[in-house]
């Protein structure tokens, strides 16, 4: 490589990943590492860890030591950097709001309640600075608004978006997303929320049908004003049954073994490796993204089926960094409905073999491969939920 080449990797914005090491971030890293040579930072407390990763999946990418709840730490990281992709659990959005007032775009997997709130507050001042911030970028949230936002388009306006998600206990996923899951399971004093609210749902083989509890993805309440639609619910199972029925008991519990527990999480935490380690959850690696969409008598279905539900995560936030980084240069807080195509988040996906299916035959329908998209200009309108 020449001298020249070499200064200018050196010198052109850069990416970093918080959380890079972990079961999602690494996939990430190396997902953006091929795409964007020298400008990818693996970020996160333990730099050998990270430097480890780097060597590994090569591609100029660099190990950099973050704190990311040290202001100082982060300040000095986002130096240089035009995006930070964060792949962990924040409890609140200062780090965000230190990036927006330097400019720096942000993507982020699994925002929680309360920090999507806060970002969405952070509208105007990302629209002045020109930062460009996409919440909920992974698989659901993220490829399931997109799902739904398909549906709505191909229907002209939806009236419910339903969203079922199946994860394998046998997956490989980290703490930021057992977090993630049990934050937003309805525990035992959600007492608003239909409290043990389950359905019978059909997904693709090779899961077929299970049931599905209550799960209130906070990005959901969204859907009405982004998408129009009167009503959006998400529903969660996991493989094998028997797991989700614990916590869906679990939940019922008050006191010290509700879902909001910090002893339940840290319990997990060491339960899930050990259970995996003993056979319990042997071959149940499968993870499914369904999402039904109902308007004008109609149902349509969209469907992500796989194994490896970390994998398949990077390679949907890795799209939708791309398409913030290379599409139009719209400025302020929005989630993907808002700034993604549909289809133009289906065909990068596709390219690195996820395929996304869809059905719009009422029950066990046959799923197809969506067809291959037509040139339609993208509207540059923009539509934020900034308060």
């Amino acid at each position: 490589m020449c001298l020249d080449v070499v200064r200018a990797i050196e010198t052109s914005p850069r990416i970093l990943i918080i959380g890079g090491y972990g079961a999602v971030g690494q996939w990430l890293a190396r997902q953006l590492a091929v795409e964007y040579p020298g400008r990818v930072r693996v970020g996160g407390r333990d730099e050998t860890r990270a430097a480890e990763l780097c060597r590994r999946i090569g591609h100029g990418a660099k190990p950099l030591r973050l704190d990311v709840t040290h202001t100082r730490s982060f300040a000095a990281a986002v130096k240089g950097v035009s995006t930070v992709v964060n792949c962990v659990h924040l409890s609140n959005a200062r780090p965000l709001r230190g990036a927006v007032e330097r400019g720096v775009s942000w993507i982020d997997i699994t925002p929680g309640r309360r920090f999507l709130h806060d970002a969405l507050e952070l509208n105007e001042k990302a629209i002045q600075s020109g930062s460009t911030v996409l919440v909920c970028a992974g698989l659901v949230p993220g490829l399931s608004n997109l799902m739904a936002a398909a549906g709505t388009r191909e229907l002209n306006g939806a009236d419910r978006v339903q969203t079922h998600v199946c994860i394998g206990a046998g997956d490989e996923f980290g703490p930021s997303a057992l977090d993630f899951l049990l934050a937003d399971f309805p525990s035992s004093r959600d007492r608003s929320e239909s409290l043990g609210d389950a359905v019978r749902v059909s997904f693709p083989p090779p899961i077929g049908r299970r049931t599905a509890y209550t799960w209130n993805l906070p990005d959901a309440q969204y859907f009405p004003r982004t998408l129009g639609v009167k009503s959006a619910s998400t529903w969660l199972t996991l493989d094998p049954q028997w797991t989700v029925d614990l916590l869906e008991r679990i939940k019922r519990t008050p006191g010290l073994f509700g879902t909001g527990s910090p002893w339940l999480r840290t319990f997990l935490n060491y339960a899930f490796p050990a259970a995996k380690a003993l056979g319990l959850f042997h071959g149940q690696r499968h993870f499914a993204v369904l999402t039904d969409v109902h308007g004008a008598g109609r149902r349509l279905r969209f469907a992500l089926t796989g194994e490896d539900q970390a994998r398949a995560t990077a390679i949907v936030t890795a799209a939708m960094t791309t398409a913030v980084r290379e599409g139009s240069r719209r400025t302020g807080v929005f989630l993907p409905e808002q700034f993604c195509d549909p289809e133009d988040i289906f065909t990068l996906i596709r390219r690195a073999g996820l395929e996304v299916k869809r059905s719009d035959r009422r029950g066990h329908g046959a799923w197809v491969p969506l067809p291959a998209p037509a040139s339609t200009p993208q509207s540059n309108e923009q539509t934020h939920l900034g308060c």
